[in-house]
């Protein structure tokens, strides 16, 4: 599957992994296969859905099974058959059919920026199918594909097979994983794109239909942290008088209802005056905040 870049934000993002299955031992000098051309970096691959372990390169063997998406490293091939460990320094896994894995070698992910104010991206089936409306500048052909998937009219012939779901993920609440197998750099006119193949894993059995009945709410905070010592008074003037410029902006796009403000006040010290008790307090958390009054209360203070 394929997508133009500028509907991604890209992100190296460390791939922590978890194994089930059977461990076996190897030697401290073991090391995985090296890429083809390459000295220092290794053969990996990633786990498929129902993917199995073999204690051996026999499918009579005792088995497990994988996490999809899993992380591998290659240390031998035999056959059809992989040998695979956890990580680069000798720890074994076993063996896994060699049809049970992708290919991964570019060590990157994509995430879904959020949809709100863009459109969802389209994954196409084939490289050629993309390029050709990239090569033709053929934005025209792209939109209507686009409507006609929104509308529920996609023909069956339709070179698009997946597109992003209408309601937003965000990776850092629900983590998921889409890897890159390739990408290619083109331009889209003036500007530059980038082409990516990736592998994922889909929610539905094929035909499925998800819900998108379900509406997000969104929420933006915004956490001053001022010094709070007697010096600092005109800047505390100045933060309040920020503060109500920005929530009367805010006010006038009828999305008071969507910000919080939040408030923390720190000191170097308490020497001076000790009767004040802290060098850093909280005066007003996003709970709070959410009322604009409450939140000037706690400036105040």
């Amino acid at each position: 599957m394929l997508l133009p870049n500028f509907l991604f934000s890209l992100k190296l993002i460390a791939i922590l992994t978890a194994l089930i299955g059977f461990g076996s031992a190897a030697s401290a000098n073991s090391k995985p296969l090296l890429m083809e051309g390459k000295q220092s970096l290794y053969q990996r691959v990633l786990s498929v859905p129902d993917a199995r372990l073999f204690q051996a390169a026999d499918e009579s063997a005792a088995n497990g099974e994988f996490l999809p998406f899993s992380v591998l490293y290659v240390y031998q091939r035999e056959g059809d058959w992989l040998q695979v460990g956890h990580d680069s320094f000798g720890k074994l896994a076993g063996w896994i059919k060699q049809n049970d894995a992708i290919t991964w070698n570019q060590a990157l992910t994509v995430s879904f920026k959020d949809p709100q104010d863009i459109q969802r991206v389209m994954l196409f089936d084939q490289r050629e199918s993309l390029y050709e409306l990239v090569d033709g500048h053929d934005r025209d052909s792209y939109q209507s594909l686009y409507d006609a998937i929104v509308a529920g009219e996609s023909p069956t012939d339709s070179p698009v097979i997946a597109m992003q779901p209408e309601a937003h993920v965000e990776i850092h609440e629900n983590f998921y994983l889409v890897p890159i197998q390739e990408h290619e750099d083109v331009f889209l006119g003036s500007e530059q794109a980038r082409l990516l193949q990736i592998a994922s894993v889909p929610l539905l059995e094929q035909g499925a239909t998800a819900d998108t009945s379900a509406t997000r709410s969104y929420r933006s905070g915004i956490h001053f942290v001022i010094d709070s010592t007697q010096s600092m008074g005109p800047y505390i003037d100045r933060t309040r008088e920020a503060v109500a410029e920005v929530f009367e902006a805010i006010e006038k796009q009828n999305l008071d209802n969507q910000v919080s403000f939040a408030l923390t006040a720190f000191r170097d010290s308490t020497e001076a005056v000790p009767q004040l008790d802290y060098l850093t307090r909280r005066f007003v958390s996003l709970q709070e905040g959410t009322d604009i009054d409450r939140f000037f209360e706690g400036v105040n203070t």
